[in-house]
Order: C-alpha cells, then structure tokens, then sequence
C-alpha cells in the first residue's frame, strides 16, 4: 500500500521513508543471517541470551543479527571491490581473483591435513 500510494505523483516518488532504504540496503545479509541464526539446529531461537526477560532477549538478538549485517555487508563490499578493480591495471581483478582463490586452495589443503 505504501509503495502504491507514493509512485501516483511525482513529488512523492522523491521522497522516501529512511528505516525501509537502511532495511533496503542490508535485506540480503539480513536473510541471510536470520536464516542461519533463528532457523538452524543450533539456533538462537532456542537459546536463551538474558534468563527472565523474553523482550530483552529480542532486542539483543534483533542488535546482534543487524550489527552482523553491517558488518557482512561491509567485508562483502571490500571484497567485491578488490576483486573487480580494474583502475590502474586490466590484469588487476584477474590477479586478485588467482591470489584468493589460490589462498583457498592452500587453507583446503590445509584442513585436509
């Protein structure tokens, strides 16, 4: 209904509401997180951070999922820009990518062992 009533008129389509750009922005490691703390076998949903008080509980898992959010989107934009930086040199993302995956390849190994 929002989305509906702000694209009728120009004017309004400039404008926006700040909290739904912010979710906007980090929606994908949101996701992404939720799925992987509230929805897995060792979830945080079964967890109990503070004993006694179910609605600070939430609002500590709710600061935890979107601190790791700005931190993912974060690390995942610097290495979005180190592998596709072509300024001074054409060669340089394809460098970037045969250094990290070679570094893949070595911590495999080394695992492995």
């Amino acid at each position: 209904c929002y989305i509906f009533f702000r694209n009728v008129n120009p004017i309004w389509r400039s404008h926006h509401i700040r909290i739904f750009k912010a979710i906007g922005v980090y929606s994908l490691e949101i996701y992404l997180l939720h799925h992987h703390l509230f929805l897995g076998e060792e979830s945080l949903a079964k967890k109990t951070l503070i004993p006694g008080y179910p609605s600070c509980d939430f609002l500590c898992s709710l600061w935890l999922v979107i601190a790791l959010a700005i931190a993912l989107k974060n690390s995942t934009s610097v290495v979005t820009t180190m592998l596709t930086s072509y300024n001074d040199d054409k060669m340089n993302g394809m460098r970037n990518v045969i250094v990290i995956l070679g570094t893949l390849a070595i911590i495999h190994a080394i695992t492995i062992i």
